[in-house]
């Protein structure tokens, strides 16, 4: 097999004198090879010449006019390599003749049904329409993507002041940030109702004395809602690292263990986002987004005079206001006569990377394509049939075959796909962006939404309803160092003195201080509910 990258030979055209709409007839007849499979049948038909016309149409087809040579194209070289594959002779038979002239009223069809009706194969990037497979034109294999679509003139639109100064939350979307603040207050009554007898008991320093059951006055609303305020504080100060929880029960450490992994991977992924999302740029807009806002708002749109897609777009679009421009070209985008341009794909993936159209990288695809099309090389369908004007029958569906058995083994080998890139690269001249529209969109998308979190916010629910469910129902014990008085008198002191956060002997020592306060151990033993109980009596 012939590499993709092997140089093109030139060569002059055999038919120096065949003209367009000419009358000479260069058709073979292959009715009698119709049996003849000895080789096997890619190769049937191997040594026979077979007759090829092509218009000049670069870089599909390369000709100069001058000396009348072929010089390559992809078009060509793809066939070169079928004739490779198939030994088909050609070099020896082909014709090149111009292209149809519209302001002379002449169209592609015309042409076409005129060069399939004198030559064996017309070689050249021609779309396979349901109309032209009316006319009995038999397409190759496909190997062209000429689906039309819409070509249309980008332009930057700079963003809102405000989405600026507000860039920082561009990592999430705003249901997730809506989320994540509620997390935060579900998070912080969560924490606060498993850890209220241990906040008000650290609040009043009760846990220095030993004491390990607040008085019924510390149970209130104005110190329910402190420790509330204290453990949203803590809650969000977690998310910024300022801030450190400090349970003191074993449903409240295992809480914050689910609420600072929530808070590791919220963290772990916004800056995973925000070094790309932190810079907004502007967005890259058209007119419209589809061929029904151009019908919607009576908005020219330039289709080629008696082109594959003319017939198309005026019985499938009958409203929309076609634009056939004297000139045909990109211009016609940028000075406004039209805002968009119906073309094949193919040919406009070539122009987009061309400075000689798209200097400014200010061309583009609008929407989906209209239609899904492909092209490829054009021979007459005829199994063998008689033409009316001869008593010749050429049975060009065989040779049509031997070319498709080829072209499968192309596709199949990779060789058509190498070959497409390294046209594409070998004639591109510029690099433009892909698809801007697609590539905003892809960066709206990239925003972490409140579907990709919702799982991770799934199982710290789940852990905050076991922990205060636990909590309610089997409390906690733990052995507390309690003040055990010789007298009444005195242990009254030393309670009024710990719930002062101090001594009022000021001339006692440490050890002092120490011995007054040991004694035996207590337990101390409360529940959740008990503690609600007590607020709302207090109330």
């Amino acid at each position: 097999t012939a590499s993709v990258h092997d140089k093109f030979q030139p060569f002059t055209k055999s038919f120096v004198n065949d003209k367009k709409f000419g009358r000479p007839m260069r058709k073979h007849d292959f009715c009698s090879m119709q049996h003849t499979f000895g080789n096997g049948f890619q190769r049937s038909l191997a040594g026979r010449p077979i007759s090829v016309v092509m218009m000049p149409n670069p870089p599909f087809v390369k000709y100069n006019e001058t000396s009348q040579t072929i010089t390559g194209g992809y078009m060509v070289e793809i066939f070169e390599e079928v004739m490779r594959r198939t030994g088909l002779v050609w070099k020896n038979s082909t014709a090149v003749v111009k292209s149809p002239d519209s302001n002379a009223g002449e169209s592609y069809d015309g042409w076409i049904s005129w060069a399939v009706d004198h030559y064996d194969i017309v070689v050249g990037d021609f779309a396979a329409t349901a109309e032209r497979a009316d006319r009995g034109f038999r397409f190759a294999f496909p190997i062209l993507n000429e689906s039309p679509q819409l070509i249309g003139q980008v332009k930057i639109q700079e963003p809102p002041r405000i989405q600026k100064l507000f860039a920082f939350g561009r990592p999430f979307t705003l249901k997730l940030w809506g989320s994540i603040f509620a997390a935060f207050f579900f998070t912080a009554l969560i924490y606060a109702c498993i850890e209220t007898k241990e906040y008000l008991l650290e609040a009043k320093e009760y846990v220095i004395v030993g004491i390990d059951e607040p008085d019924d006055d510390d149970y209130s609303w104005e110190s329910w809602c402190k420790n509330l305020a204290q453990s949203l504080y803590l809650t969000i100060a977690s998310f910024t690292c300022g801030g450190v929880f400090r349970p003191r029960t074993g449903f409240g450490k295992s809480f914050v263990l689910s609420w600072t992994f929530v808070v590791l991977v919220l963290v772990a992924s916004y800056t995973a986002n925000m070094a790309s999302m932190l810079v907004i740029k502007g967005s890259r807009t058209t007119r419209i987004s589809n061929i029904h806002d151009a019908i919607k708002q009576d908005l020219p749109v330039c289709v080629y005079p008696g082109g594959a897609f003319d017939g198309f777009m005026q019985t499938t679009f009958p409203d929309l206001r076609i634009h056939y421009p004297k000139v045909w070209g990109y211009d016609n985008l940028r000075n406004g006569n039209c805002v968009a341009m119906v073309k094949d794909r193919l040919s406009f993936e070539i122009d987009q990377g061309l400075k000689e159209y798209n200097s400014n990288c200010d061309l583009d695809f609008i929407g989906q394509a209209l239609l899904e099309v492909h092209g490829s090389f054009i021979a007459k369908s005829d199994s063998g049939a008689q033409r009316e004007d001869s008593s010749s029958s050429f049975c060009t569906d065989l040779l049509l075959d031997i070319v498709n058995s080829a072209l499968h083994d192309m596709m199949n080998d990779g060789w058509l796909r190498e070959k497409k890139k390294s046209f594409l690269g070998g004639v591109h001249d510029q690099r433009c962006q892909a698809s801007t529209i697609a590539d905003s969109q892809a960066e709206h998308n990239g925003a972490l939404d409140l579907e990709h979190l919702s799982g991770l916010f799934g199982v710290h629910i789940c852990a905050a309803f076991f922990c205060l469910f636990a909590n309610w129902c089997f409390g906690e014990d733990e052995s507390k160092t309690r003040v055990k008085p010789d007298s009444e008198d005195s242990g009254v002191r030393d309670l009024q003195v710990a719930k002062l956060g101090g001594y009022d002997d000021e001339s006692s020592s440490d050890s002092d201080r120490f011995s007054m306060h040991s004694g035996n151990l207590g337990s101390r033993q409360g529940s959740a509910s008990n503690i609600f109980r007590r607020i709302l009596g207090s109330r």
